[in-house]
């Protein structure tokens, strides 16, 4: 008889969804920051595709930066 025992992987996508309404131009932060999600959602995707996991969970979260851990509570409720 063989037992094969194999982990099972999870992968959590934390990167966050910009989805704000904006009445003028973004500042340089706001522009910095959005280049750097871009980056981040596009190594995600790549090692999604690399290391496919049996679970994939990605929350929809909006208007909480990377950063913000104080906003934790509010995280929670959104996920």
């Amino acid at each position: 008889m063989l037992i094969e025992s194999r982990d099972i992987v999870i992968a959590i996508d934390i990167n966050i969804a910009m989805k704000t309404v904006r009445e003028s131009l973004p500042g340089y932060f706001d522009t910095v920051f959005g280049s750097i999600q871009i980056m981040q959602q596009a190594i995600v995707e790549r090692e999604i595709r690399a290391h496919l996991p049996d679970i994939y969970i990605k929350p929809e979260l909006y208007d909480i930066r990377a950063l913000q851990s104080n906003r934790a509570d509010e995280v929670y409720r959104q996920a």
